[in-house]
């Protein structure tokens, strides 16, 4: 089996923030590497906090037209935890799941405390399904499911869909993604 490896160059540019280069790449990512423990910082803003203790650090990537921050989870207990105990999510940050593969991966709103717009995409990150609004109150009576397969789930704040135009077709720059994690 051939293995590559490549060289990945990590810049501290200050205020917290990395910026990642691959070699003989244009630039990845800017990522936030504030942590939890940053929230207590007296300078910070309400929002800064729960963006420090909730979903730091955030990736850059496009959506349809629309750039965002993204809340990466890729691991079992990250996809587990997703939103769930979250106050809310900030305007222009999504949660993104990550899948080794692409399934049907079903969602619930357990532990939810507002509503979201959930999106499906494919390898390739074209949206194949889209759930608008859905409810805390669906928990535990519904579970949201794609009617095909993806590899990875977006979720933004509600009205994000009909806000911004994004449906099933639209696409979201997935592999800037996948360099960073």
């Amino acid at each position: 089996m051939k293995v590559s490896v490549g060289i990945l160059a990590v810049l501290v540019l200050g205020a917290g923030s990395l910026f990642v280069l691959e070699q003989n790449q244009t630039p990845v990512s800017v990522v936030d590497v504030q942590t939890p423990q940053a929230s207590n910082n007296d300078s910070m803003t309400d929002e800064e906090k729960v963006i420090a203790d909730w979903y730091a650090p955030l990736t850059s990537f496009t959506f349809g037209r629309i750039s965002l921050q993204a809340s990466i989870a890729d691991t079992d207990a990250e996809r587990a935890q997703g939103l769930s105990g979250t106050p809310y999510i900030p305007i222009g940050i999504a949660k993104v799941f990550i899948f080794d593969s692409a399934q049907q991966w079903s969602f619930w709103m357990k532990d939810m405390n507002y509503s979201i717009d959930i999106f499906w995409l494919d390898q390739n990150g074209t949206v194949v399904h889209v759930v608008e609004n859905a409810s805390p109150d669906s928990y535990p009576d519904i579970s949201f499911v794609p009617p095909v397969p993806a590899k990875y789930v977006i979720e933004t704040k509600a009205g994000f869909a009909a806000e911004n135009n994004i449906g099933v077709g639209a696409i979201a720059n997935m592999a800037a993604l996948e360099r960073v994690r």
